[in-house]
């Protein structure tokens, strides 16, 4: 073991949520959980929509997927004819419809009663759209704006909090992944906003920076007896950025702090 500063934390029960539709970027989450070894279940729309997701788990991770919070609710259109799958990617009678509007009462339940809800990505859409996080709107970037997926520049904004342990600098690099550009009351920004866009490129191609200049990159919200954190950037996008990959990680072992 490296000779580093460390502390005891504990392990969460941990639910990851992949939709039927979209499921590339979800399985990168899973390679990168696995190689790390670190314990999840991987669950589908039929659990969600189940119920007592907070008797079960303590965190639910929900990877970029589905371009939009209602893509993640109802993901395939319902088929005429139940469509099954059965494997050892998950298994299930019918895989289209989506969760619905029940399954995202349940996750607002989850939050409400404790648990912690983190999105990657294009999931942080879904939190906001689908009012978990009433204060905070998700707004999409205008036409003029160009970013397909180049590094840029973020300044963290609250250093001591649990998801920068182990980082030391307060300007990071990150991929921006095309997630949502936060917006909420002014009182609310301060308080939530973890780490922000500074506008500036460091590497690729990136056109009116100004335009997420000065947005939240992260977002801790206090929902219920829960909480929601939400990037508006992947920290676990395919097997490339591992510089980001602590502050996922970090969310995922700090979900008590």
């Amino acid at each position: 073991m490296p000779d580093v500063k460390r502390h005891a934390v504990d392990l969460p029960r941990m639910a990851m949520f992949s939709t039927w539709g979209n499921t590339q970027q979800v399985g990168w989450v899973r390679h990168a959980m696995d190689h790390y070894g670190v314990a999840y279940d991987l669950i589908f729309k039929d659990r969600v929509k189940k119920g007592g997701l907070r008797a079960a788990y303590d965190v639910l991770l929900i990877p970029s997927q589905a371009g939009s919070g209602k893509g993640l609710v109802f993901d395939l259109e319902p088929a005429k004819i139940p469509l099954e799958y059965k494997g050892l990617y998950g298994e299930a009678d019918e895989i289209t419809g989506g969760m619905g509007l029940a399954g995202a009462l349940e996750i607002e339940k989850f939050v409400q009663d404790g648990g912690v809800v983190i999105t990657l990505g294009a999931a942080s859409f879904f939190p906001a759209e689908f009012g978990l996080t009433r204060e905070v709107e998700a707004r999409r970037t205008s036409a003029a704006f160009y970013a397909p997926g180049p590094i840029v520049e973020a300044e963290v904004m609250k250093p001591s909090h649990p998801i920068f342990y182990g980082y030391d600098k307060k300007r990071l690099p990150v991929r921006y992944a095309g997630g949502p550009v936060f917006a909420m009351p002014e009182t609310q920004r301060n308080k939530w906003t973890l780490m922000k866009f500074t506008g500036m490129d460091l590497s690729g191609l990136l056109k009116g920076g100004t335009e997420i200049k000065d947005k939240a990159a992260i977002l801790d919200v206090p929902v219920g007896k829960g909480r929601v954190v939400m990037f508006s950037t992947n920290p676990c996008y395919r097997w490339q950025n591992h510089g980001e990959f602590s502050m996922l990680f970090n969310s995922i072992l700090h979900f008590k702090d």
